[in-house]
């Protein structure tokens, strides 16, 4: 007979969740010492995807530009 009563769980992380609990362990470790690291790599995980984002819209931007410049 088969067991119907098992289950199972999924967990899914997006990207955003992902950073976020890397930050949160960057943090951590900074803050009790065991990480001697520069700032900017604690906040990283949280900034890296706003730099991603940003340098997106701004290659959007310029293709969109010169296929402008082109059409005149």
């Amino acid at each position: 007979m088969e067991n119907n009563n098992s289950r199972t769980a999924t967990v899914t992380l997006s990207g955003g969740t992902l950073g976020f609990i890397t930050f949160i362990v960057f943090l951590i470790l900074k803050l009790t010492g065991a990480w001697d690291v520069n700032w900017f790599w604690v906040w990283f995980p949280l900034w890296l995807p706003v730099a991603i984002g940003a340098l997106l819209i701004v290659i959007v931007i310029v293709c969109a530009l010169i296929a402008n410049k082109m059409e005149d």
